[in-house]
């Protein structure tokens, strides 16, 4: 498909804001997760500038209930947001309780490999049209896993950014099915932010990689972060991009870098430049941390 016809029909993609950082310590950084106060803060501003989709998972720690506070803290909010949460089918209600919520707007399988089992997605069907889900879906690592949920679920979460591109297999795909396409990891964990003089030891071969999009973000005129976000934002088939922050002035900047443009140029020039990455690089579930 033609860049220009994939941006015609995809301006409208949204962002969801993830809720990881807000419950455990997370990322390559070990980044510490922020005060109660501070995440709540980092959710209102969100829901005031235009964000209305909100992913967390029972495996986050304490950021279900963070979800909770919120929402008892905000009456008449829960009309206006989406929540969307991970676990396995019997760890659903336990969720809702957490939140304080009658039904979720997606729930999806945490565990990519239970997309296999029938018994666990009939399980999850019957949920749905028990009213406890409005979408089910799974959230997932490798492609093959996507593309056997298509034709099963309605949401399917995957990774996405400017070095692994091995989902574009399932847009398409996806888009014929009508199942709906979140990407996660615009800025990998935050591998992609890192200096790389400050790579630790088991990521030491992504260190000319990030060399690499360093030259051709000073080509641009262009931060990483702002690469990072605009390559997800053109690429066609892709719902909503979910993201995370630590603290409110990274929401801001996320914010306003989405709200932009970028050159289609550049674009095209990192799809040609990244291509093939090694899965040791571009899989966190692969990083060998010693």
């Amino acid at each position: 498909m033609p860049l220009s016809v994939a941006l015609d029909r995809f301006r409208d993609m949204n962002l969801c804001l993830g809720t990881v950082q807000f419950g455990m310590d997370y990322g390559v950084q070990g980044n510490k997760r922020p005060l109660l106060s501070e995440s709540l803060r980092m959710l209102d501003y969100a829901a005031a500038n235009g964000i209305d989709t909100f992913d967390t998972a029972a495996g986050y720690a304490i950021a279900e209930e963070i979800i909770g506070v919120w929402i008892e803290k905000n009456p008449g909010l829960r009309n206006r947001v989406k929540i969307i949460s991970k676990a396995a089918p019997c760890d659903l209600r336990q969720s809702l309780v957490r939140m304080g919520l009658d039904f979720l707007d997606g729930y999806l399988l945490h565990n990519p490999k239970d997309i296999f089992d029938d018994t666990i997605v009939d399980e999850l069907v019957r949920l749905k049209k028990d009213g406890l889900a409005k979408k089910i879906g799974v959230s997932v690592y490798e492609h093959n896993e996507a593309l056997h949920a298509i034709s099963k679920v309605g949401l399917i979460q995957l990774p996405y950014n400017i070095l692994d591109r091995r989902m574009q297999c399932v847009f398409t795909a996806a888009e014929k099915s009508d199942c709906t396409i979140h990407a996660r990891s615009a800025f990998l964990q935050g591998l992609l932010l890192m200096k790389p003089e400050n790579l630790p030891s088991f990521l030491l071969a992504a260190r000319p990689i990030l060399r690499d999009i360093d030259a051709l973000c000073a080509a641009a005129g262009l931060s990483r972060k702002q690469l990072a976000i605009g390559y997800v934002k053109q690429t066609a088939g892709i719902s909503h991009l979910v993201f995370g922050v630590d603290n409110l002035e990274q929401l801001k900047e996320f914010i306003h870098i989405f709200n932009q443009d970028c050159d289609s140029a550049v674009i095209n020039e990192v799809a040609k430049k990244f291509e093939n990455i090694d899965e040791d690089i571009i899989m966190p579930n692969r990083w060998r941390k010693t």
